[in-house]
């Protein structure tokens, strides 16, 4: 069994108190207890998802946050930005931490870590995640954060680096991650399932990385990304992703899926992106529901890929 420790933490008057502690082995409801949710780099992305869009309800429900989401009428990912610096393994103690990160006018952002700590070592961070939360009112319109003022008191913003590089994330311009969608990319149709939807009726966050994942590979199986590119995306390690939630879809809608290739910045790693639309209708008008990547490291290969494929 893997032991998680999950930790809130606020800043008041420049002190920092912990808000919610507790052996998360206690509570059956919480992955990473089994083996199964341990596995490749795609495996401990959506684990590390699901883990943080549950802290994140925690924190809307009993944490910093209760009160600004009892004002509002729901509030809503409006996306997130996930960094993978390792795998999770059976049978390890984690720690997982949410935070408060930013304040602003209409949206807040929350942090994530989970951390594994050596005996007698410092903590070694496996992921980093960023989600920006927005408020919505009864009519579903942007609203103020409710007690906007208070919660920036709460603020912890990152200051530290991980792994050579600053930790800067950029949750607002989905365009600069993902481009234009190219002309005659790769599309397919597809049907809302009711097993990827939640407790509202809407495709859960970890749902939405798991299935950019199959996509990538369906995409690349099937000739979709450049010939030469195709053994590589399916042999690449995932080293992160990236999501912007732009609209809702449920069980037995359609939805029409496009994905390309990007050149990133970063030496030896690519970027698989995907567009979204959704509607009612199979044949009807869609709107465009979803906007992501996931980045593949290329210099590197999941062990587990490289056998089998």
């Amino acid at each position: 069994m893997i032991s998680i420790m999950l930790l809130f933490w606020a800043r008041v008057n420049d002190q920092r108190f912990l808000l919610h502690h507790f052996e998360c082995s206690n509570l059956p409801p919480l992955p990473f207890r089994q083996a199964f949710e341990c596995g490749t780099s795609s495996t401990t992305l959506v684990s590390a998802a699901r883990f943080f869009q549950h802290s994140r309800y925690r924190l809307l429900q009993n944490g910093c946050l209760a009160d600004a989401a009892t004002a509002a009428g729901r509030v809503l990912l409006r996306s997130q930005l996930l960094h993978l610096h390792g795998q999770l393994q059976p049978l390890v103690q984690y720690e997982l931490r949410t935070w408060l990160e930013e304040v602003g006018p209409h949206s807040v952002v929350v942090g994530h870590t989970i951390s594994e700590r050596p005996d007698g070592e410092a903590p070694v961070d496996l992921c980093h995640a960023w989600a920006t939360l927005v408020f919505v009112d009864a009519h579903g319109l942007v609203m103020d954060v409710p007690k906007g003022s208070q919660l920036k008191e709460l603020a912890m913003p990152s200051r530290d680096t991980q792994h050579g590089a600053p930790l800067v994330r950029s949750l607002e311009d989905p365009k600069d991650r993902i481009g234009e969608v190219p002309v005659n990319c790769w599309s397919h149709q597809s049907i809302v399932a009711a097993v990827d939807l939640d407790m509202d009726g809407r495709v859960h966050e970890a749902a939405c990385l798991a299935h950019m994942d199959r996509w990538r590979f369906w995409v690349a199986k099937h000739n979709g990304y450049p010939v030469e590119m195709k053994d590589r995306v399916l042999q690449a390690r995932v080293s992160g992703a990236y999501v912007s939630y732009l609209g809702l879809v449920g069980a037995g809608d359609s939805i029409q899926v496009r994905s390309w290739l990007r050149t990133s910045t970063q030496e030896g790693t690519i970027v698989a992106a995907f567009e979204v639309q959704g509607g009612r209708d199979e044949g009807g008008p869609k709107a465009l529901v979803l906007r992501g990547c996931m980045f593949l490291s290329l210099l590197r290969q999941d062990e587990q890929l490289a056998s089998k494929l």
